[in-house]
């Protein structure tokens, strides 16, 4: 992962732990479900799920659109439009951003706690 893209990833990760509400998706799982006998748990998963697609959403994209710019200045764009739809995020890419995740697994739990009040 390049500098620009890993430093973007960080940041994404950053600001959805410090200024979102992370448990708020997961409330009416609760309480549908009495039987979860660890909303914290249920809540890590979630949480950790969405930031790891944000984060490989973000990693895609912009993948995708240094395609789109490489393509544009060769002239090549429109014939090559419909090859642009296949980027993956590498293994390499993938555990880079477990890395970041993990790093961050101690705020994600206080945040957690906070939110649902244990």
């Amino acid at each position: 992962m390049d500098k620009r893209t890993r430093g973007s990833v960080e940041k994404l990760l950053d600001y959805v732990i410090s200024k979102m509400e992370l448990t708020s998706p997961i409330r009416w799982i609760l309480d549908a479900l009495p039987v979860i006998h660890s909303p914290e748990e249920l809540a890590l998963g979630y949480v950790l799920s969405t930031l790891t697609d944000l984060a490989h959403d973000t990693v895609r994209n912009r993948r995708y659109f240094q395609r789109v710019e490489r393509l544009r200045k060769t002239g090549k764009l429109m014939e090559r439009l419909y090859t642009l739809r296949d980027v993956n995020v590498t293994e390499e890419e993938a555990r880079e951003i477990r890395d970041m995740l993990r790093r961050r697994f101690q705020d994600i739990m206080e945040q957690i706690n906070r939110e649902l009040g244990t």
